[in-house]
């Protein structure tokens, strides 16, 4: 216990630093993530001084500084990434401290993508990227075996589809409250039907396509063929009811809706397979 509490107050002395400070150094950095292209960008602008030195000394000294200081600046990036309808990575990392040290190998085997001088000549910027899988969602995914689902018992036709898309609305009810909410995009969202069984969870897919994509790939293209990999040339097309859960990313869709899926033999491919796309 004295070590756990340890742990977690050396983390925040770490990243509350002043040396990390942008008011005080003058850097300051931006997070993206492209869910749609495997991607978390993080670009990292630092202040060129040029006063007692030249422009290539100067920009040396900055680029030498960023790679000095980016574990913890990559550390104050993710911290506040979903992990699911309940965590970020602050508190998985505070529930386990060991997937500290993991995030940290991973943030120092980052490379630079890009560095480019801004047009002033007063900054730096240089730009870092990691996929999203496998490399980083598998520090949070270690199930080796999937749960098997089984066909809803009953004789109708449900016809057979090749992936699943759900189109999310900007605004939805939200489960048992009087208001409408935005989608929260998680690592882990799950779906529910209107009588909040689960449909679909992580530990319904196949290890080796959680490994390949992840449970669900956030669009935000009506061009099909764009995603045509994944949910392949005849998806079922259905349309959220409602969201659930602490961050609102759990997504309610109708009973209709989920009997069509998970009411084939041939559709339960879709879910251990992974092959969902949510277009918000």
């Amino acid at each position: 216990m004295k070590r756990a509490i340890f742990f977690i107050f050396a983390l925040y002395i770490t990243l509350h630093n002043p040396i990390f400070s942008e008011e005080d150094s003058g850097v300051s950095w931006n997070k993206k993530i492209l869910w749609d292209q495997n991607l978390t960008e993080i670009v990292i602008k630092a202040p060129l001084n040029i006063k007692d030195s030249t422009l290539s000394s100067a920009r040396m000294k900055s680029e030498t500084w960023i790679k000095d200081n980016l574990t913890n600046i990559f550390f104050k990036n993710i911290l506040d990434i979903d992990i699911n309808s309940l965590e970020n990575i602050g508190d998985v990392i505070n529930r386990d401290p060991q997937i500290y040290y993991l995030l940290e190998a991973l943030g120092e085997s980052l490379n630079v993508e890009e560095s480019k001088l801004t047009v002033n000549l007063e900054y730096i910027e240089t730009k870092y990227s990691f996929p999203i899988y496998p490399d980083f969602l598998s520090l949070f995914y270690n199930q080796s075996e999937y749960k098997k689902i089984y066909k809803k018992l009953d004789h109708r036709e449900y016809g057979k589809f090749t992936g699943l898309i759900i189109y999310v609305p900007e605004s939805l009810p939200l489960y048992q409250k009087r208001k409408n909410g935005e989608l929260v995009k998680v690592l882990f969202p799950k779906v529910f039907n209107e009588d909040m069984d689960l449909i679909i969870d992580y530990t319904m897919v196949d290890k080796e396509y959680m490994k390949k994509w992840g449970i669900a790939l956030y669009g935000n293209s009506f061009n099909e063929s764009k995603y045509q990999e994944r949910i392949g040339i005849s998806p079922l097309r259905i349309t959220a009811k409602g969201l659930f859960g602490k961050k609102n990313s759990d997504i309610i869709i109708s009973n209709k809706d989920a009997k069509r899926l998970i009411g084939s033999e041939f559709n339960l491919k879709i879910i251990s397979q992974a092959r969902i796309l949510i277009l918000n």
